[in-house]
């Protein structure tokens, strides 16, 4: 269950998941693709380019030592990139990024894989930091979670999916998408007040009193099927099923979106 704070609408959503939010422990994440990833041999030439082209200061105040060969060692350079990353703001910590990406110090899959793993409402297109969550989108997560009273059965599936979906030791986007389903299906049972139906039948029956729309019941319908096919997501599974942190949150947030529409037929 979430605990008390999230129930009554002031933690709701991670913070992650909110455009325009840096956590500590994705800055950290972050960082360690961007340390683990950097070529010793390549350092001064990345200095060069990162006071020049990005802090658009004098190379010559380019902090480094010289080696014990006679060479340049430019570990107090880096520590002072390092300072200046975890001293930003969120988004100077994506422009980092986006520098760090132009000059192939670390790669769009490993950078996409700790924001979504930190369920970051930002992905990289093409080298862009591109925000992939709106904040209107999170407050129909919000209504859908905490509009109780005779929709409590709704919201607690809502619940649970966020729940599965946000767990940063064993997320589990399967049940969590099963969650979010299973959301739909009890509200629909409710609107349709059919607490015997199907979901396919309750939405049926809200389309033949003029209630929902054609498209909208057959589009829900195709959602509600893709959850039934070889993936094994409503019902017993083969093998793991290769849906990701993306997945859950696109239903989570479709799901949510249209428990609050059935709420208003």
């Amino acid at each position: 269950m979430l605990n008390f704070s999230q129930r009554n609408g002031h933690q709701t959503i991670p913070a992650n998941m909110k455009p325009k939010q840096m956590t500590e422990g994705l800055r950290n994440k972050l960082w360690n693709v961007v340390d683990s990833s950097v070529e010793v041999n390549h350092l001064p030439k990345l200095m060069f380019l990162m006071w020049h082209d990005f802090f658009k200061k004098p190379t010559d105040t380019i902090p480094a030592r010289n080696g014990y060969m006679g060479d340049m060692n430019y570990a107090p350079a880096w520590a002072a990139v390092r300072q200046s990353f975890f001293a930003s703001t969120w988004h100077q910590t994506f422009d980092f990024i986006e520098f760090f990406l132009k000059n192939k110090v670390c790669s769009e899959t490993n950078i996409n894989r700790v924001l979504e793993d930190e369920l970051a409402a930002y992905r990289v297109v093409a080298g862009q930091v591109t925000q992939v969550t709106e904040t209107g989108e999170l407050a129909e997560v919000e209504r859908a979670i905490n509009d109780r009273g005779p929709y409590s059965p709704a919201s607690e599936h809502i619940e649970a999916a966020l729940l599965h979906l946000s767990n940063r030791n064993t997320p589990d986007y399967r049940n969590s998408i099963k969650e979010s389903i299973s959301a739909v299906e009890s509200m629909a049972k409710l609107v349709a007040q059919d607490e015997k139906a199907t979901l396919g039948k309750a939405l049926n029956k809200l389309e033949k009193d003029g209630r929902l729309a054609p498209a909208l019941k057959n589009g829900f319908n195709a959602l509600y099927g893709w959850t039934s096919d070889a993936e094994g997501i409503r019902h017993g599974m083969n093998g793991p099923a290769s849906v990701g942190a993306d997945d859950a949150k696109f239903f989570l947030i479709a799901c949510s979106a249209f428990v609050n529409y059935l709420k208003s037929i």
